[in-house]
């Protein structure tokens, strides 16, 4: 069974797995040394400093030679103009709407990550505001701002983060492009996601203890048999070859499963979502939760989904054997579906 591109689509959209653009950037944004997490965090937005520098047509426009000019004016106690000159332009002029973004708590202790959803503005404080700064002495500061939607109903603490994520912690800037982060920010957030025309399945292994080589080749090799099920089942051919692995077992750590062969975009989905928890049938009829726990209305594609649910007894059986072995996978290896999502 082929699916087309548009098809495939509102198939992944109506299993809740996010589909990343590829001109994604990715941000990680200082809140002075954790003092303005609260603030971004609970008011849905992240901020950059040197306020005295606010009109962001004449930032948009100034040369990069300029705009250092009018920090060493503006701020001549600054040892680094250049360096606050390339934060303030990037802030402004090179992220964008639908860029993620993390913030870090007080020492890095609790991260922050959601989406951009507003063009760069520059905050008019409100009566309210000069109230607080009245009676609490809070400065009203940070006005260049950019609204964000955060992904997760919590921030992470540090110890849920992707342990190659750690490194970013440690880096230097008030803003930090961490594009070579992008891998490990996503396999943080999503248990499936497809970026680049390529999906990527992450299984969170839990076991604390060694992990036995068997039980991880024995689930490895089930989610191939899983594949040359669904390919003999429905007529798609999907090479093993089309598959590779990146692992950090360190129990715990993630086994992340990538394809770039969209014919086993569904099927790879699938074994995301029964394997991290979601309530589906699985019987390996992957088209029938299609069919069954996704609204789709597009009559011409159900029709098709309908034609492929004729399963024969022998079918089944194997069906039955797969699904009993991911189970015991699951239970041997850990395997958790990640908690703080919205």
């Amino acid at each position: 069974m082929h699916f087309e591109k548009n098809e495939l689509t509102e198939i992944l959209n109506n299993f809740n797995i996010p589909i990343i653009e590829n001109s994604v950037n990715y941000w990680f944004i200082r809140t002075n040394g954790g003092d303005n997490f609260e603030n971004f965090y609970f008011n849905n937005y992240v901020a950059i400093g040197w306020d005295k520098i606010n009109t962001l047509d004449s930032i948009k426009s100034l040369s990069f030679e300029d705009l250092k000019a009018s920090v060493e004016e503006l701020y001549p106690n600054e040892g680094k103009p250049g360096s606050i000159a390339s934060q303030i332009k990037r802030f402004v002029c090179e992220m964008k709407v639908g860029d993620y973004v993390l913030i870090p708590g007080a020492n890095c202790d609790r991260i922050a990550i959601g989406i951009i959803v507003s063009d760069a503005y520059t905050y008019v404080p409100t009566d309210d505001d000069y109230i607080d700064y009245l009676f609490d002495d809070v400065e009203i500061s940070y006005l260049k701002r950019r609204n964000v939607s955060w992904i997760t109903d919590r921030p992470f603490e540090r110890s849920e983060l992707d342990p190659l994520l750690i490194p970013i912690i440690y880096s230097y800037g008030a803003i930090v492009n961490a594009n070579p982060y992008a891998g490990f920010i996503n396999r943080t957030l999503y248990n499936c996601y497809v970026q680049n025309d390529e999906m990527h399945a992450i299984f969170d292994v839990t076991r604390s203890d060694n992990i036995p080589a068997i039980d991880l080749y024995n689930f490895m090799n089930t989610i191939f048999e899983c594949v040359e099920l669904y390919s003999d089942l429905y007529d798609v051919k999907i090479d093993r070859n089309e598959f590779s692995i990146k692992a950090a077992i360190n129990s715990p750590g993630p086994v992340e499963i990538i394809t770039c062969a969209t014919s086993a975009f569904i099927v790879l989905s699938a074994l995301s979502l029964f394997v991290n928890g979601a309530k589906v049938n699985f019987s390996f009829d992957i088209l029938n939760i299609v069919k069954g726990e996704v609204d789709i209305n597009s009559p011409g594609l159900i029709d098709r989904i309908a034609e492929h649910n004729k399963i024969s007894n022998q079918n089944q059986i194997e069906l039955k054997q797969t699904e009993a072995k991911i189970i015991e996978s699951k239970e041997k290896l850990k395997l958790r579906k990640k908690q703080n999502k919205k």
